[in-house]
């Protein structure tokens, strides 16, 4: 009999069939056993299967006779897998970005290699120890040996240092006739070992293109390239630089020529420049530019070379031209215009204007009046020239010998000055004794300061005189004048009339004040009322000095006018004593204060 040969178990058989055989013809059985290994299955017959390495015993019995021989086979296990190693971590950078992994074992078996990654990226050798990876990730080595089929794995991990640095070229800019140059400037918040570099298709750049600074005098894009030394890692940004230098179109207008009447010219430049802010200054080297030298239309007086210069505010760039104003050619020399002597009068309404205008003049040129500034109506020739009506007229000088040579016309103004007035008196008729208010309502159409001057008929010593309202007493019916005139002595009339009814029975009154300026009015201080016979007054002033007195006066006497021996008395407080006889011959006294002044 025979067990069959010794077999090994792998990593790729991991189970196997026993085959056992026998030159014994007949009933046979079969019986295997192993101390050490595991039958799986057909333990009974001439080839179980088996799953573990071990001695695996047979025995065979010749059922017709009983007897048995046995025999054993070794089953051994090779499962052994290699050792692996993926290799040292390591790192892709923008200057790394493929590198070759190196995978290895140091078994002397026949090795096969297969790489794999989910995160990754293999380039080529996936099936080699030293595969080509240009993505991070976590790389796993299987090894796997030929001859048992069993294999080992290891990882590496494949990291990334591609960080592009932080970085910024600034706003657009544009170069100007006033900038001319404009300083770039690279900024970055990348920390460590960082370098520049300025590059341009179109512009220039001056200096050292490896800073972060640079001066530009040239439109264009200007790329900065900012690059991390430690990773080779790079990263760019743009600005661009424009160029506004377009100066306005400008036209100084043609050449002029002086006014020969005015001896000045107005010039004429313009431009087509549609810019809101724009900036004209007009220069002369021997000419003289009399108003507007700001403007395109300045006012000149004298011949010469004018340049205008137009600026463009918004980029600063300025165009220039010029043009050339000549003399006129003087055909005659106009005569300065007359001297008016007297050029504004004023004559009263109702009055005709009696003065005529006076004006002077240079020898050689007589004088005409109009009655317009220019053209009109020719209304007198010489020197002097009456006008009635009011209006503005003038007068212009002319050369005797050339009628178109002619000066400008001077102005003269009639004015017609108006004084309005109204005069009322409230009340319009009183009781001897009671006051009345003359209010009077007056203007000038050109007066500017009235005067007042108050009449009355009969003679009211009460009415005081200059203000355009009087408070009077007048002891009869009286007629009250008004004359108001202004400063160029024209003048209004007025007049109301006061009735005063005088009691039937006696009545005594004495004024509190009076003035002996011998203006007419409240002249002298006596006392007056109704059916008064004669009166017996006493004045004494402050000291008790007796000033004044008149006994058994007559009603119609003057009273005091403020003397005493022919001497004018002080100003101020006097006491009085007055006894009256009235007509029916009853007496009656009366006292009190009366205050001078003047």
């Amino acid at each position: 009999m025979d067990a069959g040969e010794d077999q090994t178990l792998t990593c790729n058989t991991t189970s196997l069939t026993l085959s056992a055989s026998s030159t014994t013809v007949g009933d046979l059985s079969y019986e295997w056993t192993s101390p050490d290994g595991n039958i799986v299955s057909g333990s009974d017959t001439p080839t179980p299967s088996i799953d573990a390495a071990g001695t695996y015993n047979l025995t065979i019995t010749n059922n017709t006779n009983g007897c048995s021989a046995t025999d054993a086979v070794v089953v051994s296990l090779n499962n052994t897998a290699p050792d692996t190693n993926a290799g040292a971590d390591a790192v892709l950078t923008c200057a790394l970005t493929e590198l070759v992994l190196n995978g290895s074992s140091s078994s002397t078996a026949t090795l096969s290699y297969s790489w794999s990654t989910t995160d990754g990226n293999i380039v080529s050798g996936a099936d080699t120890a030293t595969p080509s990876v240009n993505a991070a990730g976590t790389y796993t080595l299987t090894i796997t040996d030929d001859a048992n089929g069993c294999s080992n794995t290891d990882e590496v991990l494949i990291t990334a240092d591609a960080d592009l640095p932080d970085v910024d070229a600034g706003e657009d800019v544009e170069l100007t006739c006033l900038l001319t140059a404009v300083d770039l400037t690279a900024m970055s918040t990348t920390l460590g070992d960082v370098s520049f570099e300025w590059t341009t298709l179109d512009g220039v750049i001056p200096g050292d293109p490896t800073s972060p600074f640079i001066s530009v005098s040239t439109p264009g894009n200007y790329v900065i390239t900012i690059t991390d030394n430690e990773t080779a890692c790079s990263n760019s940004d743009n600005v661009t630089v424009t160029e506004n230098t377009i100066a306005p179109d400008l036209s100084a207008g043609a050449d002029m020529e002086l006014d020969c009447t005015s001896l000045e010219a107005t010039l004429d430049a313009s431009t087509s420049a549609t810019s809101t802010d724009l900036s004209i200054s007009w220069s002369t080297t021997d000419g003289a530019i009399l108003s507007g030298g700001d403007s395109f239309t300045p006012i000149v007086n004298l011949a010469g070379t004018y340049t205008i210069t137009l600026t463009d505010n918004t980029n600063g760039c300025s165009t220039s031209d010029e043009l050339v104003v000549t003399d006129c050619i003087v055909s005659c020399v106009n005569p300065p215009a007359p001297l008016l002597l007297n050029s504004d009068l004023v004559f009263c309404t109702g009055e005709l204007n009696t003065t005529s205008f006076e004006a002077t003049t240079i020898a050689g040129t007589i004088v005409n009046w109009y009655d317009a500034e220019v053209g009109g109506n020719l209304l007198g020739t010489g020197e002097t020239f009456l006008a009635t009506e009011a209006g503005t007229y003038w007068a212009e000088a002319v050369q005797a010998d050339d009628p178109d040579c002619f000066s400008e016309r001077a102005a003269f103004i009639i004015s017609e000055d108006a004084v309005n007035l109204s005069v009322e008196a409230t009340p319009g008729t009183i009781t001897l004794g009671e006051s009345v208010i003359l209010n009077a309502s007056a203007s000038a159409s050109l007066g500017l300061t009235l005067n007042y001057d108050w009449t009355a008929t009969p003679t009211d010593e009460s009415l005081t005189n200059g203000e355009s309202t009087a408070n009077v007493s007048p002891l009869n019916s009286t007629s009250y004048t008004l004359i108001v005139s202004d400063e160029f002595g024209c003048t209004a009339t007025a007049t109301t009339d006061v009735e005063v009814i005088v009691p039937t029975e006696n009545v005594l009154l004495f004024p509190n004040v009076f003035s002996p300026n011998y203006d007419g009015v409240n002249d002298h201080f006596r006392p007056e009322g109704a059916n008064i016979a004669s009166y017996d007054l006493h004045i004494r002033n402050r000291w008790g000095q007796e000033v004044y007195r008149s006994q058994n006066a007559a009603s119609s006497a003057l009273g005091w006018d403020g003397s005493f021996k022919g001497k004018v008395q002080e100003l101020g407080v006097y006491v009085y004593y007055c006894t009256v006889t009235y007509t029916d011959g009853t007496q009656e006294q009366q006292k009190g204060n009366v205050i001078l002044k003047r």
